[in-house]
């Protein structure tokens, strides 16, 4: 634009101006289109104009655009820091997931793929909720992840690590949710549609014992 950074106002022309710009030099205003072809958050489309405007999951001073490990797991986000073209690196950019297991190798991390092992039933349900005692998070936040009795029925739990969008803000589990009433959790597979056995293919989810582990995981 002729303007030298400098004095630019808006150096990335994101119609986002420098000083409130959580990535001045990499633009992700409310126009741009989001660049790593995933649906981040979860509304149908991919990569549609704002998906990602100002996104910041860690809540750090970096946006997701510019942020080498957007859900500070130790994985990078990408090859080359806000270059998807690059290669994408963290198969669960905005779910921390240090181990990285792909059960299916399909690319998406166990973390944040609605089913694991893609035996066509989804690992948490139709209601995508799984048992906080076996989900795979910190739901509440004491260090310790899917002990015994970590979310009790109808008691408050976390709201940030839930791959739901509870505050309505259009971004599925980011630093804002913190802000967000806790919700409570409403008992095991309350409609029966949790994937019984989720990193072992079983779309019979046959269970002979009745005991809640499919018989192809049970031993």
């Amino acid at each position: 634009d002729r303007i030298g950074d400098a004095c630019d106002p808006d150096d990335d022309n994101d119609t986002v101006e420098d000083p409130v710009d959580n990535c001045p030099l990499i633009p992700n205003g409310p126009n741009e289109r989001g660049n790593d072809g995933f649906d981040n958050d979860q509304d149908g489309q991919i990569d549609e104009a704002g998906e990602e405007a100002q996104f910041n999951y860690d809540g750090d001073e970096k946006g997701d655009i510019c942020d080498i490990d957007s859900d500070n797991d130790g994985e990078p986000d990408f090859v080359e820091e806000g270059n998807p073209d690059s290669g994408r690196l963290d198969n669960c950019r905005f779910v921390y997931n240090p181990q990285q297991t792909d059960t299916d190798n399909d690319g998406i991390g166990d973390a944040c793929d609605p089913d694991s092992d893609n035996d066509g039933v989804l690992d948490c349900g139709n209601d995508r909720i799984c048992d906080p005692d076996d989900d795979g998070y910190d739901n509440d936040f004491d260090g310790v992840v899917d002990e015994g009795g970590e979310c009790p029925v109808n008691a408050p739990c976390s709201v940030r690590a839930d791959l739901f969008d509870n505050n309505g803000d259009g971004y599925i589990d980011n630093a804002a949710e913190e802000d967000t009433p806790p919700q409570r959790y409403p008992g095991p597979d309350a409609d029966g549609s949790e994937d019984n056995c989720r990193i072992v293919v079983n779309a019979d989810q046959a269970d002979t014992e009745n005991d809640g582990i499919g018989d192809a995981c049970d031993d």
